[in-house]
């Protein structure tokens, strides 16, 4: 069982590079990180959580979280079929005892960046938002904050890197790439 399942983890893996190289026209070469990156998550989530629903939502998370970063590197658009996939995997963990939380995540964490947009237009894009209300739903408002300042102190560190290594100033950061990662990071933690 466990074994058809990480197959079915490296098929996604591929098809979701496929589809990113043929939609995004991301080089063949990278197409093999893909399914790596997707079996790599998947067996630190089966060493985490052994065979149970989180290490099937999380490795189900990464594939969309690979295929939806490289739109926002490579278009700044990302489908909102992205954010409906992570509310969904939140109906996985929903209980009485963490429908409070969930719901308090998904509404401060969705304001949180949609107040900062309306203040000052250009610091979070509308699929920004939406994914940190996503976050907040499927992890809680702790760990949903966690995700929101992860992400973006990553983004500082990776934004810095790109500036010194291009020599150039970065105006418009692709954020959900490094929400992304930090909510692949938390995930293995709950």
């Amino acid at each position: 069982m466990i074994i058809l399942f990480f197959l079915a983890i490296t098929v996604c893996g591929v098809l979701s590079g496929f589809v990113s190289h043929k939609k995004f026209l991301i080089k063949k070469q990278l197409i093999i990180i893909y399914p790596l990156i997707t079996v790599a998550a998947a067996a630190l989530y089966y060493y985490e959580f052994g065979a149970s629903a989180e290490f099937f939502a999380g490795a189900f998370l990464v594939a969309i979280y690979l295929f939806f970063s490289t739109g926002d590197i490579k278009t700044r658009r990302v489908s909102d079929i992205m954010h409906i996939l992570i509310f969904a995997v939140g109906f996985i963990f929903l209980s009485k005892t963490r429908l409070i939380s969930m719901l308090a995540g998904a509404i401060i964490l969705g304001l949180i960046p949609l107040v900062a947009a309306v203040i000052k237009p250009g610091t979070f894009g509308g699929a920004d938002i939406k994914f940190l209300a996503a976050a907040g739903w499927l992890f809680g408002l702790k760990n949903g904050v966690t995700v929101m300042v992860l992400g973006l102190l990553f983004s500082i560190i990776g934004t810095l890197i790109i500036s010194v290594v291009r020599r150039e100033k970065i105006k418009r950061v692709p954020m959900i790439p490094y929400f992304c990662l930090a909510a692949s990071i938390i995930f293995s933690t709950l």
